[in-house]
Formats: structure tokens, C-alpha cells, sequence
């Protein structure tokens, strides 16, 4: 892993991995290209910032306009809340992968450089361009002024949420794929059959 770790964090090449994810899971997909990867290395730094991020973007986007409308507040919890549970195996293991970078900072054995890079990629380019993503929603909610309409749109972001557009298994099966092996290993078990077991509990 350390050999990956180095190749992986070049902070030009996350940034434009991480907008693209986010790119194509905020809009539509018809016009969507799958991501691709060149390396396992690339793999491990997705994997560290996804599906988090999307699940940020998704939560401001539902409290944005929810407040005025307690029925969309409602339909947009629910939502945000099955997608967790899709998620749920995903979350926690961007979260290993997160822990792993972090770990690395305390490696002597780790070049100077990249330790900024990881900080940099965890620290500064995650956070701006969740922050860009989300402006970008909700920029294209706000310019039809009517607030009527403003609910209209939001709702119809919900729905898309409902419909699985925004689902880490339908915009980056590579990624899922990555994540379904580390699991697997892991614990030993199928982690399509685990998945089953939590949307039938």
C-alpha cells in the first residue's frame, strides 16, 4: 500500500477525479461519461473522498429549500436516509480508506510532498469543491425565482435521489467494483449478499 499511497495523491489529478465524480452525480446522467481509472493507486484516492462527498452534497441540498415545505422536508430526509442505507457498507470502508491516509502521516518513510498532499486533498481540495458542487445546485434552484418553483426543483432533485441517480453503483461501478473486493477480503463474505441482508432487516 505505501507504494500506492505515493503515486496516488497528486493533487492536479484527485481534483479532477473528485469534480468529475461529483459532476456527474449532481446532474444528468444522459450526458454522463463513466469514470475510469489507470491504477489502483487512482482507485485508493476515489475510494478515500467517495461516497462521503456525494452524501454531503445531498444533505445541503435537501436542507436548502425542506424548511419551506414540511412535505418536501419529509420526502427528502426519507430519501437521504435509503441512500445511506444503500451506501452504508461504501461509507464505512471511504472511511477506512480515509483512516489509512491519515495513518500515513505518521509514516517517517512517507516523502514530505506527499504528506501535503494528503492533507491537501482531506483538508482543502475535498471541502472546496463539495462547496463548489453544492453552489452549483444550488445557484440552478434559485434562478427561477418563484418559490414555488424553487420547491419544484428541489423536489425534483429528491426524486432523482428516490430513483438511485445518485447511487455509487449506477455512476462508478470501477469504484464499487474497488470497494466490493477490499470488503470481500475483509470479512470474508459476498459483499452484494450483505448488502441484501441490510435492505431486508
Amino acid at each position: 500500500m505505501p507504494i500506492i499511497i505515493t503515486k496516488v495523491l497528486s493533487k492536479v489529478r484527485l481534483a479532477v477525479y473528485f469534480l468529475s465524480t461529483l459532476s456527474i452525480l449532481c446532474f444528468s446522467s444522459a450526458h454522463a461519461q463513466l469514470l475510469k481509472y489507470n491504477s489502483e493507486a487512482e482507485l485508493f484516492g476515489a475510494a478515500a473522498v467517495s461516497p462521503d462527498s456525494v452524501f454531503q452534497v445531498l444533505q445541503r441540498l435537501i436542507g436548502l429549500r425542506s424548511p419551506y415545505s414540511p412535505p418536501l422536508q419529509s420526502f427528502g430526509e426519507h430519501e437521504l436516509k435509503n441512500w445511506v442505507s444503500r451506501h452504508r457498507l461504501y461509507l464505512e470502508e471511504s472511511a477506512a480508506v480515509r483512516r489509512e491516509l491519515i495513518a500515513m502521516l505518521n509514516s517517517p518513510s512517507l516523502a514530505v510532498d506527499t504528506k501535503q498532499n494528503i492533507k491537501n486533498l482531506l483538508e482543502v481540495v475535498s471541502p472546496k469543491i463539495i462547496d463548489s458542487q453544492f453552489e452549483t445546485m444550488r445557484i440552478h434552484i434559485e434562478e427561477v425565482g418563484v418559490k414555488e418553483s424553487q420547491v419544484y426543483v428541489c423536489s425534483d432533485y429528491i426524486q432523482s435521489i428516490a430513483d438511485g441517480k445518485f447511487d455509487l453503483r449506477k455512476n462508478d461501478p470501477a469504484l464499487t467494483a474497488y470497494f466490493d473486493q477490499r470488503i470481500s477480503k475483509r470479512s470474508g463474505k459476498s459483499p452484494l449478499r450483505r448488502r441484501w441482508i441490510l435492505w431486508i432487516d
